[in-house]
């Protein structure tokens, strides 16, 4: 989950160095992303050793947020946003979960 999570954040980057590269050189420029790719660059980092990282009790790693709800298939738990903004909170349907083919066909 968190390489969909690493994966979104590359494309974003990606998508804003070709808006610059547009806005100064011209042309279209295309972004693709890869999963596994992200994924093997994630892992050739390295771990990171947390004493030369300089952490401290407000910079250091937590527990992952997570989700957990009620649905009509039971209870879900599944990893949340582990990136919050102030301004724009995270949000799920509720439920977050419903069976597929199960929802009336409306205009939401």
């Amino acid at each position: 989950m968190i390489n969909d999570f690493i994966t979104g954040y590359v494309a974003a980057a990606g998508a804003t160095a070709a808006l610059v590269k547009r806005a100064t050189v011209g042309g279209s420029w295309e972004v693709s992303v890869n999963l596994t790719r992200n994924a093997m660059w994630v892992l050739g980092l390295g771990a990171v050793d947390p004493r030369l990282a300089k952490s401290d009790d407000q910079h250091t790693l937590g527990e992952p947020k997570a989700y957990t709800g009620d649905t009509p298939l039971g209870r879900l738990h599944f990893p949340g946003p582990q990136v919050e903004f102030s301004q724009t909170p995270p949000a799920w349907p509720s439920p977050a979960l419903v069976p597929r083919g199960s929802s009336q066909p409306v205009w939401v």
